[in-house]
């Protein structure tokens, strides 16, 4: 598929028309009636005829000759090079045509004799004081659209970069059902099919959820909190029926759910990452609580483990593995959240607090764009 150009032809160029209309028109008021000619028409034909074609041919060679390939890039010494280049060019153009006006133009087509005679003479003083000073003018302005022009593409760039960035840090970030919890899941649901057990049509309702809202669900960038809180329940009901009697957890959310929305996964993660860190080792009367409660539009979730000192992973590796959920909720919830993780000797807590209010979360995008910048 072919891209289209960033700005396309007819708009550039009608950029262009009514800038020059514009100079043309404010050259004309400041000019008439000029005291010195019959009238306005004279002043129209001198603007056509001198100042106008000098300030286009002056005025582009500056801004795709000097500007674009050398000041744009950095290269300051053959800019200012070519720059003092450009002045004196001006200058002399600005003089031929000057020279075009008072010896072909006025006597011929306006009837105003010339004043000069056209000799060696006439290019002596070759800086026109004030047409020079109207030819800095003008292509200093145009400059100005150039480097601004330049500036708002490249300001325009670097917002798209960050939020594709963006987009795809979070993608990354976002947390994924570790393969070996399928893997056991699949032959839970395969040793209750095979002894014809009542639960089976239960696991595969809610390994069908979990997958789901995986699959689905999360690609949005905020989910209904009570929609998240039921699939970290039916996650845990699955680990409940593969762990058995060896795995004790609770699990209660209280408070008003309705109306409040969470960045999808986030309470999985938090919860998955307790189980795989300290739930699957053959440790003795291991158990788990999970506590939640919404108050005033703020969420307190509270994830409690059991912990076994000469076996577990230590508490350092437990903070690490919270590193993704911590740049995660950074990137969402900047300045808004709080995360911490405190160690016993027999337990460890991990303690989220953050906003839920759908106020907090109506445009993701803007949100992400000033967290990065």
């Amino acid at each position: 598929m072919k891209r289209s150009p960033s700005f396309p032809l007819p708009n550039r160029l009608a950029r262009h028309v009514l800038f020059w209309l514009g100079i043309t028109l404010f050259m004309w008021l400041i000019r008439w009636p000029d005291p010195n000619s019959p009238g306005g028409y004279v002043t129209l034909v001198m603007l056509l005829s001198i100042q106008l074609p000098t300030y286009i041919l002056v005025t582009y060679p500056l801004l795709y000759g000097l500007i674009s390939p050398l000041l744009l890039r950095q290269r300051f010494g053959l800019f200012g090079f070519f720059l003092v280049g450009w002045v004196v060019a001006s200058a002399a153009i600005l003089r031929l045509f000057s020279a075009d006006y008072e010896f072909v133009i006025a006597p011929h087509v306006l009837g105003i004799p010339a004043t000069r005679s056209f000799n060696g003479a006439y290019f002596i003083g070759f800086f026109p004081g004030g047409g020079f000073f109207f030819i800095n003018l003008v292509a200093g302005l145009a400059s100005s659209f150039k480097i601004g022009q330049y500036w708002y593409d490249r300001q325009r760039q670097h917002q798209q970069l960050s939020r594709q960035r963006l987009s795809t840090e979070l993608a990354l970030l976002k947390t994924q059902l570790h393969p070996q919890f399928i893997a056991n899941t699949l032959a839970y649901l395969q040793e209750l099919t095979r002894v014809k057990s009542s639960r089976s049509p239960q696991v595969v309702l809610d390994l069908s959820h979990l997958l789901s809202y995986l699959l689905y669900e999360s690609r949005a960038p905020w989910v209904p909190l009570d929609a998240e809180v039921e699939t970290v329940q039916r996650y845990v009901d699955l680990q409940q029926g593969q762990q058995g009697a060896q795995l004790a957890i609770s699990m209660n959310v209280s408070g008003t759910l309705d109306g409040c929305r969470i960045a999808p996964l986030l309470l999985l993660a938090l919860v998955e990452h307790a189980f795989f860190y300290y739930l699957g080792e053959d440790t003795e009367l291991a158990w788990i609580s999970i506590q939640g409660h919404v108050r005033q539009k703020s969420l307190r979730f509270k994830v409690i483990h059991s912990r076994d000192p000469s076996r577990s992973v230590s508490v350092e590796e437990e903070e690490a593995g919270l590193t993704p959920i911590r740049r995660r909720l950074a990137l969402l919830y900047a300045g808004q959240f709080s995360l911490e993780l405190l160690a016993e000797t027999d337990l460890v807590v991990v303690l989220l607090d953050l906003p839920v209010d759908s106020l907090v979360h109506q445009n993701p995008e803007i949100a992400l764009l000033t967290t990065f910048t």
